[in-house]
């Protein structure tokens, strides 16, 4: 790997080089590639350092070697399985891309959330959160939590397992993940929101998702037999939800080795916004309703739209007026 080791003493981070020099000589990176890969996984973490390893994870040929990588990743470094492959599965399915800072970002954001390495004030957040006029008790507020949260097995994004629990008789509060990873408020034992986060850059975080959850009754135990009563969360009642949500993310990211900014993406980006469910007659997502819980909130909540169309801050950024983000 003679143009790379000759950078190496110069770039200290390797992995960033490599993804340069992609986009910058990919001819060049490709003989770049072909030499790492044509070493052992044992090769390429002892010479190189485990990151190039999962760098080369990231660029593999084919699920197989990918699954082979990972493993070596998993005996000779204590990554996590899962978190990695999702990373890797994220980066590519929602960025169209193998750089592997990228996937190091996401892997560290969703280990430090699922393995709860970060501390949540959700008092703080709770109070400062609550709505103009409301002064939460102890009380109510020892009603709430935050789980952190994937989706079930190995997609990405996907449906929340923990929101398949019948909470009372014949009633469901069904949410799904719009991203690698995120978090739940819950109310009374209640799913009540989701956000969904992902590392959208090795030093940001995305913000993909900010959703209220309905929950639904069912004319019999089953969950897909006919729905006879939706419910609101009431646990949102008292709340600009929508800032805890992000306020959350912010105190959490600045927790986060290497992330410096937080960023909520545009309406008209979202996933959903003009997609209209098989059976259904209207988008599950207008284009207007997408702005109003996006793009509105973040402008007032003091995120810059970039040229990338979505909303950027910096992590720790807190604006002079609190009316952003309203519920």
């Amino acid at each position: 790997m003679s143009v790379a080791v000759d950078l190496q003493s110069e770039q200290p981070d390797l992995v960033a080089r490599l993804d340069e020099l992609n986009e910058s000589d990919h001819g060049t990176w490709i003989a770049e590639r072909a030499s790492i890969m044509s070493l052992t996984p044992q090769m390429i973490s002892e010479r190189y350092g485990h990151e190039v390893l999962v760098w080369a994870a990231a660029n593999a040929d084919g699920e197989t070697e990918t699954r082979c990588l990972v493993d070596a990743l998993v005996e000779l470094a204590g990554y996590d399985r899962v978190l990695l492959s999702k990373a890797i599965k994220w980066s590519k399915l929602r960025h169209n891309s193998s750089r592997g800072s990228l996937v190091i970002a996401g892997y560290r954001l969703a280990e430090a959330v699922l393995m709860r390495r970060v501390e949540i004030d959700l008092p703080g957040l709770l109070r400062r959160s609550a709505a103009p006029g409301v002064e939460l008790s102890d009380k109510r507020i020892e009603e709430y939590a935050v789980l952190p949260v994937q989706a079930g097995g190995m997609r990405t994004p996907g449906f929340i397992p923990e929101t398949y629990a019948e909470v009372e008789p014949n009633t469901y509060y069904k949410s799904a993940v719009d991203g690698p990873l995120g978090f739940l408020l819950v109310w009374r034992h209640r799913p009540q929101a989701v956000v969904a986060i992902g590392a959208y850059t090795p030093s940001e975080i995305m913000i993909y998702q900010m959703q209220g959850i309905v929950g639904k009754m069912h004319d019999s135990p089953v969950p897909e037999s006919p729905v006879v009563k939706t419910i609101k969360a009431g646990g949102l009642a008292p709340l600009v939800w929508r800032r805890l949500l992000v306020d959350l993310v912010d105190d959490v990211g600045s927790q986060i080795k290497g992330f410096r900014t937080v960023a909520i993406q545009e309406g008209a980006q979202n996933q959903w916004t003009g997609y209209t469910t098989p059976g259904e007659s209207a988008p599950h997502l207008t284009l207007d309703a997408a702005r109003r819980a996006y793009d509105i909130p973040a402008e007032e909540a003091g995120f810059k739209r970039g040229d990338d169309g979505h909303w950027h801050r910096p992590l720790g950024y807190r604006p002079s007026t609190r009316a952003g983000l309203a519920g």
